[in-house]
């Protein structure tokens, strides 16, 4: 049996969509907007939306009516509140409900464009990768300032080039605009979440890096407030750093730890230069520059703080760890059992056992028995 044919034994789709809410300020209608006009091959198509109370509107379900006319597969999952640390939880409730052999997953800050369908629908043919990123691009038109630095923090790496030129894949992908193969990720039946960092690292590594599809493009358009942004890259880097030092081996934590501030150095420099490679939205980087260099700091030292907060966390736990160690030792040893527990007082030349009851009192309220040693 050919690999074409396994496949369409194991899923009923080609393309399965997976839509989920952003941590703030994205739009599902303007996106459900965009798939019903350059979604294609509907009877093949699977769509999968994560609906928040918020979000539920009349607009919303006459859109994703009109997709469902057109024959595209259909699942809303609707849930009740809306918190930034529910976002890889969605992600993973709307995964477990996908058919389709390519999974992308997509935020409601992004918009898709012309031949964004037929470009993923391409890539179905190329067997050769697990993890995808696509292209994200700014809606310079109406985004704001604080929002224009967010953007280039968050996915000023997954900007198209202008002018023709090469880009050069990166070991990550966009959290807004992602796929994965799934002939190539074994079922989890237990899955309560997904993260993008996590699944770059378990799936791709240095010497196989994420297939990036430049002919995929979204633009992003989010709203998001001055306080909101920066306590946003904060939290997001304060969790990603503690995160990763519970993994970490010791040498990659110590060097963390120490090196610290090198982290704001790190992503500003990365970021310069991938702008500068790409030549693509460098007037709009210029212009936004003090928002993005500012918001690039509050999450660089908050990873710094989540590395030694998650270092002194594993160094705890494998103290404790190591402890419980020796008293499941203890405790396993069958001398432990006829043995006593003596404190010896030399002036008065008497012992006392420790009972069994583990009482730490000592004299006579305690029930300890005084014993003379021969």
């Amino acid at each position: 049996m050919s690999l074409s044919e396994i496949s369409n034994t194991r899923f009923h789709y080609d393309l399965s969509v997976l839509v989920t809410p952003t941590k703030s300020g994205g739009s599902l209608c303007k996106l459900a907007g965009s798939l019903l006009r350059h979604l294609s091959h509907y009877s093949t198509t699977q769509l999968v939306v994560v609906v928040p109370e918020s979000q539920r509107s009349e607009r919303l379900l006459s859109l994703l009516s009109e997709l469902k006319l057109r024959g595209v597969e259909l699942i809303i999952i609707p849930v009740n509140q809306q918190k930034p640390s529910d976002v890889p939880n969605w992600r993973a409730l709307a995964y477990q409900s996908a058919k389709g052999r390519i999974c992308v997953f997509l935020e409601d800050n992004a918009v898709v464009e012309a031949g964004w369908c037929e470009a993923w629908r391409e890539s179905c043919n190329q067997n050769d990768w697990t993890i995808a990123s696509g292209l994200v691009r700014p809606d310079s038109e109406r985004m704001t300032k604080i929002a224009t630095g967010v953007f280039f923090c968050e996915y000023g790496l997954f900007m198209p080039a202008e002018y023709d030129r090469k880009i050069k894949p990166l070991n990550r992908v966009a959290g807004n605009h992602w796929a994965v193969n799934r002939e190539f990720v074994p079922f989890d039946g237990d899955l309560n979440a997904i993260d993008e960092h996590d699944w770059v690292q378990k799936y791709a590594s240095k010497s196989s890096l994420p297939y990036w599809n430049e002919s995929a493009l979204v633009k992003c358009d989010r709203e998001i407030k001055f306080k909101a942004a920066f306590m946003e890259r904060a939290c997001q880097g304060f969790h990603y750093g503690r995160g990763q030092a519970k993994n970490a081996g010791w040498i990659r934590r110590a060097k963390m730890v120490h090196g610290g501030p090198g982290i704001i150095a790190i992503q500003l420099a990365r970021l310069f230069y991938v702008i500068a490679q790409r030549r693509s939205e460098v007037r709009l980087f210029a212009t936004s520059l003090p928002w993005t260099v500012g918001l690039i700091k509050a999450w660089s030292l908050a990873e710094w703080a989540g590395w030694t907060t998650g270092s002194m966390e594993s160094l705890f736990q494998r103290n404790l760890q190591n402890r419980a160690k020796n008293q499941s030792q203890i405790a396993n040893d069958p001398t432990a059992f006829n043995a006593s527990v003596i404190g010896t007082d030399e002036m008065a030349g008497v012992s006392f056992a420790v009972p069994d009851s583990g009482s730490l009192d000592c004299g006579e309220k305690s029930g300890l028995k005084s014993q003379r040693v021969a």
